[in-house]
């Protein structure tokens, strides 16, 4: 027989105390990096030798045990980070991102990450991903985590019309925008208030464009969509504004078929809020001149 000892000081104070009748010996559930010494001995039922010299051995970093996103979670946003705890000595991180569970396609990868966390920010909506983290430090590194899946949310739509910042627009106008790849259907919002505390439009469609009929001369408007499918929404769009056409000046003096003006006279009228400048056409014929 063999009597194997094995303990964290280097006097055997606590010693875990195995035996073997090979010239091995398989230990299991031993701590993470953690400094081990260990020695040996024969036996039989006559004679013991003395111990062996004192070897010692660092056991390997835990595996890094995933947080965020979970397993198979879907709808992750963009702005999302990847997280997970610390592996107790761990110097750095090696993460993985990929497009397949058996990570032939790397999507993202950081092979010095200090933080347990990492930005997501440069992925693809709407996509499936498999990502991985391993703990490191100097010249050692613990086996790779448990793989873990998740599918960003879809996209959020981009505005076609009006663009943004258009001016003079009718009261009659098409709100559209570009189809979202995964996208079952639209929520729409249209405003008179940048913050958007007063609904013109909040309305959820399945088209790529809604007709509005009033807007209403010298009005600002604001408007936004996002796209939704099964259990995922997407971020808002970047709001656009426009504006309508401004009101028609009211003219004031001379009044309408006023007789008796002098040659000489100062033309007065109330002008819309938003008029920067004016056109002022004056004519000798009653047809209105373009």
């Amino acid at each position: 027989n063999y009597e194997i000892q094995l303990d964290t000081s280097m006097t055997f104070s606590s010693p875990l105390k195995v035996y073997s009748t090979n010239n091995y010996k398989v230990i299991s559930n031993l701590n993470y990096n953690t400094f081990y010494y260990w020695r040996v001995r024969a036996l039989n039922s006559r004679d013991t030798s003395a111990w062996s010299e004192i070897y010692y051995f660092v056991t390997t970093l835990a595996s890094p045990k995933l947080v965020s996103p979970y397993n198979n979670e879907i709808a992750v946003h963009l702005n999302d980070s990847l997280k997970w705890q610390p592996s107790n000595g761990a110097m750095f991180y090696w993460i993985q991102v990929s497009m397949d569970p058996d990570f032939q396609i790397i999507a993202l990868e950081n092979t010095k990450e200090t933080k347990t966390s990492i930005s997501i920010s440069k992925l693809k909506n709407y996509t499936k991903y498999y990502w991985r983290v391993m703990a490191c430090k100097n010249n050692d590194s613990s086996s790779w985590s448990q793989v873990y899946s998740f599918t960003t949310c879809i996209a959020a739509p981009q505005l076609s019309a009006p663009e943004n910042e258009q001016v003079n627009i009718p009261i009659n106008v098409d709100l559209s925008w570009q189809k979202v790849d995964g996208a079952k259907g639209y929520i729409i919002q249209l405003s008179d208030a940048e913050n958007f505390k007063n609904f013109l439009i909040n309305q959820s469609i399945n088209l790529l464009t809604i007709h509005y009929d009033k807007c209403t001369p010298g009005s600002e408007f604001y408007w936004r969509v996002r796209a939704f499918r099964d259990d995922d929404t997407s971020s808002w769009s970047p709001f656009f504004h426009f504006s309508s056409l401004l009101k028609d000046a009211i003219l004031i003096y001379p009044d309408n078929q006023t007789v008796n003006i002098p040659i000489k006279l100062t033309f007065d009228w109330d002008s819309p809020i938003q008029a920067d400048s004016y056109a002022f056409q004056l004519a000798t014929d009653y047809k209105r001149s373009e």
